[in-house]
């Protein structure tokens, strides 16, 4: 098993790399092609230099409408980057919060599989992921849900 490969960047603190984990057919994902990421929006012009040495010239930016809003993405006007936005969730985040302060009508594995109902969204977040050019980074606020779900999707559909 692979070591968790998190980038050393200043203002972000889960930008992991998804390359050297084995496949099913014993090759290994390829290196600098897929990060996932907690919020970028308070990158420093280090860290934005960093990724694009690093090849990452593809985000997808999986918050709601209202984080976006909120916290702008540090890439998204970068020249050499293609953006896209594609909330990955029905709702608003905010709405998930709420719920979750009542814990006991809160399931986390229901929300997960709510996530994996949009199969026309995670069908185009999986074909821009793997279409990307060269690095491609996909990204929430706290890097853990959304693109956890995602991650173990694009893994699930490179292993086939």
């Amino acid at each position: 098993m692979q070591n968790i490969i998190r980038l050393p960047l200043d203002n972000a603190y889960n930008v992991r790399e998804l390359g050297g984990y084995y496949t099913k057919d014993k090759q290994i994902t390829q290196w600098h092609r897929f990060l996932r990421s907690d919020d970028i929006s308070q990158l420093t012009d280090q860290d934005i230099e960093f990724l694009l040495n690093y090849g990452v010239n593809s985000v997808i930016d999986l918050r709601s409408q209202s984080e976006c809003q909120a916290h702008p993405d540090s890439l998204m006007n970068i020249e050499g980057i293609d953006y896209y936005h594609l909330p990955f969730m029905s709702g608003d985040i905010d709405d998930v919060t709420k719920i979750m302060d009542n814990l006991e009508q809160f399931d986390l594995g229901d929300f997960y599989v709510e996530l994996l109902k949009e199969k026309e969204l995670v069908a185009q977040l999986l074909s821009l992921i793997t279409d990307a050019k060269e690095g491609c980074l996909f990204h929430c606020s706290a890097g853990k849900d959304r693109t956890g779900i995602l991650s173990v999707s694009a893994y699930e559909c490179w292993c086939q």
